[in-house]
């Protein structure tokens, strides 16, 4: 440690080399003492500055440009240190938030897979598996009074026509007969791909379940197998219900979507995910003040999962309808009542297709929902069971038909 300057001064030995100069002001102040006080008189103080003064000359002098750097480099070494004591501190901070990530994504995903495995136990508790001599099939049998059997659309299952029966106050008095078509849930799709098959089948259950006739619903994607019942069952049919039928040729370029396990995960997240927002962002007439539509709303973000047990029925919807022989059927021998129902605003089923359609059948009859799309049997419920309810009122357990 450099000593005081004064006492710097007051030991110094004598010697040549070190001798200032003639007039250099240093040691001339230093040796000037005050021999009667302790405190540093003013001419002591002076002779500090000046030592300190000379001092940093010195060094300044002395040093080389890579001392300087040196110095550098060791003030930023220091500096460098003071990072390395706040590293920890930043672990600390990210491994909080990384327990905070990794404990939100575990509650996630066990709601989202608890959800899931609960609707899968729903779907088995609330169905049953009929063994027909062309095939398993899934269904469920709700009510007494005239039986409607529906097939549903793309995707779907025995479950649509539940989660429309629940939201509808007037089906007292109506047994629902619904079922899953094949590639669906539980109804394996070697009972049935064509929409023959599937017409075939349908027949094959009602024979099990010992019901003579019945009034068809057919919807969307279930368009073509109530189509084919008609032709090929007309006298087990009491009358035909197509609301807003999928028909026409369909061209798929790139072929039938193939199974990804990974995108059908993600369609069931993002149908848990939304939930009951989907009425909102995806229905452009949805009423939130509606408890029909509230209803049927909650129920849908679940008629389509899981995705993976609906994936095979889907797929071959599409590729059904890559057949030109589906735009040649002889629909002018149909003799059921047929009514159709389908909104003039439909951008997934050509209502045009439905037109054409009904002035093919012999007496069917066209209710258009003006403004309606897709949606229109949830957006437009009490139009579309005003339209049933007369078209069935009209029917009796023979021959008659509605009037144009």
């Amino acid at each position: 440690m450099t000593p005081w300057p004064l006492e710097a001064a007051r030991n110094r030995a004598p010697s040549t080399k070190d001798e200032p100069a003639p007039g250099h002001p240093s040691v001339a102040c230093v040796v000037q003492r005050s021999a009667s006080v302790d405190v540093p008189s003013p001419v002591i103080i002076v002779s500090t500055a000046t030592f300190w003064s000379t001092q940093a000359s010195e060094v300044s002098n002395d040093l080389e440009p890579a001392d300087i750097t040196a110095g550098k480099a060791t003030r930023i070494r220091r500096m460098g240190q003071g990072d390395e004591r706040m590293k920890p501190r930043t672990r600390r901070i990210l491994l909080i938030a990384a327990g905070v990530l990794v404990g939100f994504s575990a509650l996630v995903a066990y709601r989202f897979t608890a959800w899931r495995a609960e609707l899968r136990e729903t779907l088995v508790a609330n169905s049953k598996v009929m063994k027909t001599g062309l095939g398993d099939i899934e269904y469920a049998v709700v009510g007494e009074g005239m039986p409607f059997l529906s097939l549903h659309g793309t995707p779907g299952g025995y479950d649509v026509a539940l989660a429309s029966r629940r939201a509808n106050p007037s089906s007292v008095g109506v047994k629902t007969v619904t079922l899953s078509r094949p590639g669906y849930l539980r109804t394996p799709l070697s009972s049935g791909k064509t929409f023959e098959q599937q017409a075939d089948l349908v027949a094959a259950l009602l024979d099990e379940l010992h019901i003579d006739r019945t009034v068809v619903i057919a919807s969307s994607g279930g368009g073509y197998a109530g189509l084919q019942f008609a032709l090929r069952h007309p006298s087990r049919c009491i009358g035909l219900v197509m609301i807003a039928p999928a028909m026409g040729y369909e061209a798929l370029p790139e072929g039938p979507p193939e199974r990804n396990a990974f995108m059908l995960f993600v369609e069931d997240f993002s149908i848990w995910a939304v939930g009951d927002l989907s009425g909102k962002w995806f229905m452009k007439d949805f009423d939130e003040n509606d408890p029909t539509q509230v209803s049927f709303v909650k129920d849908l973000a679940t008629i389509r999962v899981p995705a993976s047990l609906r994936f095979e029925g889907r797929r071959n919807d599409l590729f059904q309808r890559t057949d030109r022989a589906v735009d040649r059927w002889p629909l002018e021998t149909i003799t059921v009542p047929t009514l159709f129902i389908h909104g003039n605003a439909d951008e997934n089923s050509a209502y045009e297709l439905s037109v054409q359609a009904a002035a093919r059948i012999p007496n069917a009859k066209l209710v258009t929902i003006e403004g309606g799309d897709h949606f229109m049997p949830i957006t437009h419920a009490d139009k579309v069971r005003g339209a049933i309810g007369e078209f069935v009122g009209r029917l009796s357990t023979g021959n008659e038909t509605p009037t144009q």
